[in-house]
């Protein structure tokens, strides 16, 4: 399977690596990148730069730091179920078709993904604290906005999902709030801004895909022209992009099976056990609605959205392990129901008649 996801990807995506290690060495002054070309430029000024080396760096984040710093944002060290958590949340990342894809050559990707865990650590430091207002939580938030800031430079709706969800998620409650609201509440909310001409910018990159790669085979197609359809084109921008119901070519159903399905399996759990959340899954889910409808209006291409809904998918992944564990600590919080005595009566009798009856089979 990683075969031919390499085999399908390398020709569209070596142009992106073959950019930055351009930028590196002097060749160009312009990646289309204000961070990572700059940054990959930096460490060839001081003799640091090896594409091979920093291939071998993102293959190592990729494959051991990024599981592991998903695994801690998603284990719950007082929770009975701390571990088989961790251990899960590791071993899907370590396995995720297109982060290891992404780890190959000198991609942003893979980098982005470390900068993005690393601003949850401390987001997650302050939510889950019991007093707010302590010296820890007051370098969490500095650690906090720093890490958002630079996530900004990388990608700059990745940073401003990041820092504005932190805000949004006070007045949000996932557990408390309807399949139904949470679908058409920020649809709605979208189909407002379109109509009052928020979006234009972002329609307008929209349209640079059509302009500059007509003739690609993953562009999508949907021009967002109408205001009055505007709800059926993002939904149906969503499922192709987001879910990947968008089936171009054989690759791209099998990313669909270990992708796209495993991601809609834990949508399902996290809605369906969503009272066991927290305000750090608040956070998380105000970041998933917010960070997904940037780029699912804005970005117009199913190549770029496999590497755009890292993310996304990451974001559920920690969502759902935390949900994981809350609800079984809920779950063995209660109490247990005692039998009534009669009953208890009842089940001794049953044994025993169940026991003369085994020995009187096995006299015969």
């Amino acid at each position: 399977m990683a075969i031919l996801l390499i085999i399908f990807w390398q020709g569209k995506i070596t142009a992106d690596s073959n950019s930055f290690h351009a930028h590196a060495v002097g060749y160009i002054t312009n990646s289309g990148n204000r961070m990572w070309g700059p940054l990959l430029r930096a460490l060839d000024s001081v003799g640091l730069y090896n594409r091979q080396g920093v291939t071998l760096l993102l293959l190592v984040l990729s494959f051991f730091v990024i599981p592991y710093l998903a695994a801690r944002i998603s284990s719950l060290p007082t929770v009975p179920r701390e571990k088989q958590a961790f251990r899960g949340a590791f071993l899907l990342v370590a396995l995720y078709p297109t982060l290891f894809i992404f780890s190959l050559d000198v991609f942003r990707d893979v980098f982005m993904v470390f900068c993005f865990l690393l601003a949850l650590l401390p987001a997650k430091a302050f939510f889950e604290s019991e007093k707010k207002v302590t010296w820890q939580n007051v370098v969490a938030l500095f650690l906090f906005v720093a890490l958002c800031r630079f996530n900004y430079s990388l990608r700059p709706y990745l940073g401003f999902a990041l820092f504005w969800s932190f805000f949004i998620c006070l007045f949000f409650s996932f557990a408390h709030h309807s399949l139904i609201f949470l679908s058409v509440a920020p649809l709605c909310a979208l189909w407002g801004f379109r109509a009052l001409g928020f979006l234009e910018p972002l329609l307008n990159y929209r349209k640079l895909f059509a302009l500059y790669s007509p003739n690609a085979g993953t562009n999508l197609g949907i021009a967002f022209d109408s205001i009055a359809l505007f709800p059926l084109d993002f939904a149906k921008s969503a499922l192709f992009q987001l879910f990947g119901l968008f089936f171009v070519n054989i690759t791209s159903i099998f990313v669909f099976c270990l992708e796209g399905i495993p991601f809609f399996c834990g949508l399902i759990y996290l809605f369906k056990n969503r009272r066991a959340g927290s305000k750090f899954v608040d956070y998380l889910i105000t970041f998933f609605f917010l960070y997904n409808s940037i780029w699912i209006i804005a970005n117009d291409n199913l190549g770029t959205a496999v590497r755009i809904r890292i993310f996304s998918y990451i974001t559920v992944l920690i969502s759902c392990m935390i949900v994981y564990q809350r609800k079984q600590m809920l779950q063995e919080s209660l109490p247990r129901k005692k039998v009534p005595f009669f009953m208890t009566r009842l089940l001794i009798l049953r044994k025993s008649n169940l026991a003369v009856n085994v020995q009187e089979a096995s006299k015969c």
